[in-house]
């Protein structure tokens, strides 16, 4: 039996090259990796967007709004055997005006109407909520600077604790993509091909965990 797995995120999901506003090819991504590592018997759905935020409207790009589209998502793809979603980095955004607690209550809510989702269907779907690699300091002088200044970077270092707090409470996995991997130097946002590469060899031991 094939499983299925669907990866929800942003532009480092998609496979954002720093500095170049290019697309890592499908080899490169997490997404791709972390398929070639869970083999024949797992299915990786990639729905990566630059720019999605948790459960924020940007006022420009309303449609990025991670909870909006998830519904329609999920049941899309349905069935699925794993979630792992990984969101939270845009939220940090100075012009979101979001506190860490706020982001973490995005992610909540995201859960559960993911599990909301499952319960309709009678689906029996894992759920991994992943804190995303935390800003570098460094982006005050990077491309990213008319976004994130260093207090986005500092709320980006508390997702973590905060978001493994909520996974206990909601029981479900957790991953935290920062003890794994840091961002690249070049825009101190986004992922280098060692960084994907190091978050798709967690994760496979995680998914595999939870779903066999």
């Amino acid at each position: 039996m094939t499983r299925t797995v669907l990866c929800y995120g942003d532009s480092n999901t998609y496979g954002y090259i720093p500095g170049t506003h290019g697309r890592y090819d499908s080899e490169t991504r997490w997404t791709g990796v972390l398929s070639r590592l869970l083999g024949d018997d797992y299915r990786v759905i990639e729905e990566g967007l630059s720019g999605r935020t948790a459960g924020r409207d940007n006022a420009e790009e309303g449609w990025k709004n991670g909870f909006d589209y998830l519904r329609p998502c999920l049941l899309s793809h349905m069935p699925l055997d794993c979630l792992v979603i990984m969101l939270g980095t845009n939220d940090c955004k100075f012009y979101m005006n979001q506190s860490p607690e706020m982001i973490r209550d995005s992610m909540i809510r995201l859960a559960q109407e993911a599990e909301s989702v499952f319960a309709e269907k009678s689906a029996d779907t894992r759920i991994v909520i992943c804190s995303p690699v935390p800003i570098d300091d460094a982006v005050v002088s990077s491309e990213w600077k008319h976004e994130c200044d260093l207090e986005s970077a500092a709320k980006s270092r508390e997702l973590s604790k905060l978001y493994r707090e909520a996974a206990s409470q909601y029981g479900t996995a957790f991953f935290d993509a920062g003890q794994v991997t840091e961002v690249s130097p070049v825009d101190c946002e986004h992922l280098t091909p060692e960084g994907h590469r190091a978050i798709a060899e967690a994760l496979s031991v995680i998914i595999r965990n939870l779903c066999e």
